[in-house]
C-alpha cells in the first residue's frame, strides 16, 4: 500500500510526520521495526532540510511503502545531489563516541544511523529531482 506525503522545508514539521509515519506500521511491525524505520526517517529529512539550498522547493516529499515483507520510504527532494561516495564510504566507527563527550562532534553521524537502522539505502538524482530510498524489511 502506497501513502503519500508531503512537508514543509522546516525542522519542527518533521516529528508529527515521523510519527504520523509510524503509526500506519502498528500492524505487522515490531517496535523494533518501527523504532528503526522512526530514526532513519527522522535522520533523512533532517538532511534534506539542512541541506537545501534557498533554491530547493520548498516542499519535501516522502513515499511510504508497506508490504507483508518489507517498508520501503523515498524522500524526495530538489536538494542538490550529495555526492555518491558518502553513501559507500560510511565507516562504522563513524558512531563512536569515545569517553570524552565533550569532542562528540555535533553532526557527521546521520547517515551512517540511517545505514545501520536499514537493509538498504540507495540515492537517486535525476533531472532537479533527488530520491533517498530506505529499505527495512520485516
Amino acid at each position: 500500500m502506497l501513502h503519500s506525503f508531503t512537508m514543509p522545508r522546516d525542522l519542527a514539521a518533521i516529528s508529527p510526520l515521523a510519527q504520523s509515519i509510524t503509526a500506519l506500521m502498528t500492524t505487522g511491525f515490531d517496535q523494533d521495526t518501527r523504532d528503526a524505520v522512526d530514526l532513519a526517517l527522522v535522520e533523512a529529512l533532517s538532511n534534506a532540510v539542512k541541506h537545501g539550498t534557498e533554491d530547493s522547493a520548498r516542499l519535501v516529499g516522502v513515499e511510504l511503502t508497506l508490504s507483508d515483507t518489507e517498508v520501503i520510504l523515498e524522500i524526495i527532494d530538489s536538494s542538490p545531489p550529495m555526492p555518491l561516495f558518502l553513501l559507500e564510504d560510511i565507516n562504522p566507527d563513524a558512531l563512536e563516541v569515545g569517553d570524552d563527550l565533550a569532542t562528540v562532534p555535533e553532526s557527521g553521524r546521520g547517515l551512517a544511523l540511517i545505514v545501520m537502522m536499514m537493509d538498504e539505502v540507495t540515492f537517486h538524482h535525476t533531472g532537479n529531482q533527488t530520491r533517498l530510498r530506505l529499505m527495512r524489511r520485516r
